[in-house]
């Protein structure tokens, strides 16, 4: 069984909520039963914690409150892909799962950061934080953290591959070894 992102709309507002859940419907009844509206799930693709995180990064612009965006023409267009292929193209999964090396390798992530060449003040413009919180995301890393690296990495057209924050590469090659 696996986990999804979803996009929930509430009825009558122009926002949509971005989340995750190995239960996505199960997640839409809880909201219903605290939500003074109703709402409707638009869609859902394979995804999880690290997913969210980078969706959560790109719309930030759009951030109202908490995991809910205000609706652009980017996101609905993202929302009707997911809803009519069943993908994101381009939506990356937690690159070291197994592992759980992801969160707790900071000299990876410090690694990444230099080849990006960031500095900490870059970093922490980039992800709307204070310098200080990049410091402690370094050290224990958060999705949210490795989100905006590869968002910066794609922006700006630095080829950055999952393995780079791996202890160990998780390519099916080395899989297969």
């Amino acid at each position: 069984m696996g986990s999804f992102v979803y996009f929930l709309e509430p009825e009558g507002i122009d926002l949509i909520k971005i989340g995750y859940s190995v239960s996505p419907r199960s997640r839409v009844v809880s909201q219903m039963q605290w939500s003074p509206i109703p709402v409707t799930l638009l869609a859902t693709a394979p995804g999880d914690a690290f997913s969210e995180a980078q969706l959560h990064h790109r719309f930030r612009a759009d951030r109202q409150h908490c995991e809910w965006f205000k609706v652009s023409d980017e996101l609905r267009a993202l929302v009707e892909e997911a809803a009519t292929t069943g993908r994101i193209q381009g939506l990356l999964m937690d690159p070291c799962p197994r592992t759980g090396s992801l969160f707790s390798r900071e000299w990876r992530l410090r690694a990444v950061i230099k080849k990006l060449g960031l500095s900490p003040e870059e970093l922490a413009e980039w992800c709307g934080w204070k310098v200080g919180s990049i410091a402690q995301a370094v050290l224990y890393p958060r999705p949210s953290i490795v989100a905006a690296l590869f968002e910066y990495a794609r922006v700006h057209g630095i080829p950055l591959s999952p393995d780079e924050f791996c202890a160990r590469p998780v390519t099916p090659e080395v899989e297969a070894a």
